[in-house]
C-alpha cells in the first residue's frame, strides 16, 4: 500500500494508548495523527483532523467512547471507527451502534483491522446499524 493511513488513537490508559501508538510507529504506511485520553478530546480531535481511521476505547473519563462514537458520527456520518475495549460482553459494543462482531487482542490483527477500515473494507465480522 502506498498511501499512509492517518490514524487518531483514543484511549484513557496511557499505557494502552502509547502500547498502540508505539505498535503503529513501526508501520511505515500509518501515520498518527492525533491522540486524546478522553471522549471529550477525541470528539475534538477527530473532527478536526479528519482522521482516516479512529481507533476508540469504550471506556474514558469525560465523556466515554459510546458518546464520543456518536458525536462523532453525527458530525462525520462517514467517520470509521475501530473500538478497542476489553469487554468480553457485547453489550458495551451494542450500545455504541454495532450488531455481532469480533475481537481481538492479537496486535496483527489490528493492523490488519485499520489498514482494512481505511480501504472501507471489513477485516472484522460485524455490522453497523443504521
Amino acid at each position: 500500500m502506498s498511501e499512509t493511513i492517518r490514524v487518531f488513537v483514543a484511549d484513557d490508559q496511557s499505557i494502552v494508548r502509547n502500547g498502540v501508538l508505539a505498535l503503529l510507529a513501526t508501520k511505515p504506511d500509518i501515520q498518527v495523527i492525533g491522540e486524546a485520553a478522553n471522549g471529550q478530546d477525541a470528539v475534538v480531535g477527530v473532527i478536526a483532523l479528519r482522521p482516516d481511521v479512529i481507533l476508540m476505547d469504550l471506556v474514558m473519563p469525560e465523556m466515554d467512547g459510546i458518546a464520543a462514537i456518536h458525536a462523532i458520527v453525527a458530525q462525520w456520518p462517514a467517520a470509521r471507527i475501530l473500538v478497542l475495549t476489553s469487554f468480553a460482553t457485547d453489550d458495551k459494543v451494542l450500545s455504541a451502534g454495532w450488531r455481532s462482531g469480533s475481537g481481538t487482542n492479537n496486535p496483527s490483527c489490528i493492523m490488519e483491522a485499520t489498514r482494512q477500515d481505511s480501504a472501507n473494507n471489513r477485516c472484522l465480522r460485524g455490522r453497523r446499524e443504521e
